[in-house]
């Protein structure tokens, strides 16, 4: 039913904002996210994600450090630094082995998601 609200809403090649926010209402009291909002969106405006998007590994990598497919370099990188900060197992101490061992693979996990979003995006 939203999927039609869309695409009647987009029928004229512009939807007026009051059309929109009615629309991101019934969209939220329906329990979608702002993501398949968009994705209802875009789908009414005849526009396919990026392959990139629709890869499931590039998705968990960019979910994993908080950020969008459309945020700016600047910002995946603070991101990324802010969780590395946060999780590197250098600021835990004397902590036990067993929190040493999961800030590791964090890390590491971090360390990953950071080097394919930067190659799925083409960033140097």
């Amino acid at each position: 039913m939203l999927r039609a609200a869309w695409r009647l809403a987009w029928a004229g090649d512009c939807c007026a904002p009051p059309a929109r926010a009615l629309l991101g209402r019934w969209a939220a009291q329906l329990g979608c996210s702002a993501g398949q909002l968009a994705e209802l969106e875009a789908a009414a405006l005849g526009w396919s994600p990026p392959a990139a998007e629709r890869d499931p590994e590039f998705r968990a990598a960019l979910a994993l450090l908080g950020v969008s497919a459309d945020s700016p370099p600047a910002t995946v990188k603070r991101a990324y630094r802010r969780l590395l900060s946060r999780h590197h197992p250098d600021k835990l101490g004397g902590a036990d082995a067993v929190r040493l061992a999961s800030a590791t693979e964090t890390t590491r996990r971090l360390h990953a998601a950071w080097q394919l979003v930067r190659q799925r995006q083409d960033w140097h």
